[in-house]
């Protein structure tokens, strides 16, 4: 659990930690200073934005995470962007990743990123 918040930390996602009810109260308090931080200085980091756990990314009215698209390296929406910013296909995604993944799966988490995210 500790190193899941310390990826979080990293990778300077947007995670509610109730979403980590066993995450020892230390880290939920470096996680919920770190948001009011990033409001305060009006932090932009959009594509930088970790895709699990991230109370913005939602399917189903629930946060994802998908273990065999991380062990792909599969963490941030930038993972999902091509250069000029546009999305991968599936064809594209598959191919970069070697990642098996349906087209469904692919689409659903690519949906689910609000467009000012991926700025």
């Amino acid at each position: 659990m500790v190193l899941r918040a310390k990826s979080l930390l990293q990778k300077t996602g947007n995670c509610d930690t109730k979403l980590f009810p066993q995450l020892p109260t230390f880290y939920k308090n470096i996680l919920k200073f770190f948001q009011e931080l990033k409001v305060l200085y009006s932090y932009d980091q959009a594509s930088d934005l970790v895709l699990y756990n991230n109370k913005e990314i939602q399917v189903d009215q629930k946060t994802v995470y998908l273990n065999n698209w991380v062990k792909k390296g599969v963490v941030s929406i930038k993972d999902l962007l091509k250069e000029d910013g546009r999305y991968l296909s599936f064809q594209e995604f598959k191919e970069k990743f070697s990642c098996d993944t349906i087209f469904l799966q692919c689409f659903q988490i690519i949906s689910a990123i609000p467009d000012r995210l991926r700025l």
